[in-house]
């Protein structure tokens, strides 16, 4: 890395920036600080009717007050960062989740956040802010506090500075939900600007086994949700650019963050994790933990660096690559790759557990040219141009 690893990392970033963990468990005292006279009511509500703040200055807050509740989020559920390395992130990218179920999903936390910065991704073809990381939050209870087989609800974060891009969007692209009175339709609207938020529902009952059936469900329903129903609306360029984002953002992330989940899911002496503080600590903690000689010292520097709000970060195949050579010698002269794949493999007395198994891809041919990269998993686009 050439930065300091203390920005690298967005939620260390974001709550630097703006002081996040004063206000953690302090959410109105946040939004007062931002909104003069707040009373507590709903925040968007607050804005359009009681509000004093301009427009513009409603979209600053909005997009702030985002960034706030999803780095919270993390904050509150341990503050888990998985940095994985170039290499295996590129290999993990290489592998078919479209069939991947809920049950191969064993993750060693719940909510966590996983760093893509070193793929420098961007985040749609109208802006250049790359894609830093993604919140995850896995959920095995549905609404009613039950956990009925099949049933899984994922949702990504994807973080970077996306302000000027959530600018764009939001005073033209609004959320249309259904709801009636005395059985006649009518719709709530609310102002969409970021398209980089994405919710995964599994549910067997309903036909949405795997990870193809639960995203073609999500975009079936942003469509339903952006673009009007009735003849006389039009759809705007605006409404299309941030559907046809969202797919693209989709394209380039679905494989690879699912896998990477998939990679945490494995039993613990498959996976290649060294854990450990990033650099460039405040108050010369770097020097202070080189020298702690006791577990009791120890743990008293690890107390007053928690209090900063820095945890040790996850590191994820740092040895990857040198356990793999084959993989990336002659790059220059390898044909193409066989796609990797996941083995949801049981064991134990009468086979009652499962365990999730990587089948990592390899090349074929490599002798007779370079491989074509391309992607695994496709996306059903069903576009409106009308």
């Amino acid at each position: 890395m050439t930065e300091k690893e203390l920005s690298y990392f967005f939620p260390y970033k974001v709550d630097k920036e703006n002081n996040f963990r004063y206000f953690i468990n302090k959410r109105d005292e946040f939004i007062r600080r931002f909104i003069p006279n707040y009373d507590g009511t709903n925040v968007q509500e607050f804005l359009e009717n009681k509000s004093s703040l301009s427009e513009a200055e409603k979209y600053d807050f909005l997009y702030l007050l985002e960034n706030f509740g999803n780095w919270s989020w993390w904050f509150e559920h341990g503050k888990n960062i998985f940095s994985f390395s170039e290499d295996l992130l590129s290999m993990l990218e290489k592998s078919d989740v479209s069939e991947v179920t809920p049950d191969y999903f064993h993750l060693p936390y719940d909510i966590f956040y996983i760093s893509l910065k070193p793929l420098n991704l961007k985040i749609s073809k109208h802006s250049d802010a790359i894609i830093e990381g993604v919140y995850i939050d896995h959920n095995y209870w549905n609404p009613m506090g039950e956990h009925p087989e099949g049933f899984c609800d994922l949702s990504f974060h994807f973080v970077g500075d996306f302000k000027q891009i959530y600018l764009d969007f939001i005073p033209n692209v609004k959320s249309r939900l259904p709801y009636y009175i005395d059985k006649e339709e009518k719709f709530d609207e609310s102002p969409l600007g970021s398209f980089w938020n994405v919710w995964f529902w599994f549910e067997k009952g309903e036909g949405r086994e795997n990870v193809k059936q639960a995203v073609d469900y999500f975009l079936q329903g942003l469509r339903e949700e952006i673009f009007p129903k009735d003849n006389e609306t039009e759809v705007t360029d605006f409404d299309l650019d941030f559907y046809n984002s969202t797919v693209e953002l989709l394209k380039k992330t679905i494989n690879l963050v699912i896998n990477c989940m998939l990679y945490l899911s494995q039993p613990k002496e498959k996976i290649d994790i060294e854990e450990k503080y990033p650099s460039n600590l405040p108050n010369n903690f770097d020097k202070k933990l080189k020298f702690a000689k006791t577990v009791k010292e120890q743990k008293k520097l690890d107390e007053k660096i928690e209090k900063l709000g820095f945890t040790k970060v996850k590191y994820v195949g740092q040895s990857f690559r040198r356990n793999n050579q084959n993989l990336f010698s002659n790059s220059s002269v390898q044909s193409h790759w066989r796609r990797g794949h996941w083995r949801n493999q049981k064991y134990g007395e009468k086979l009652s557990l499962r365990k999730t198994i990587w089948i990592m891809p390899t090349i074929v041919n490599q002798e007779k040219g370079q491989p074509k990269k391309g992607h695994i998993y496709d996306i059903d686009e069903k576009t409106t141009t009308r």
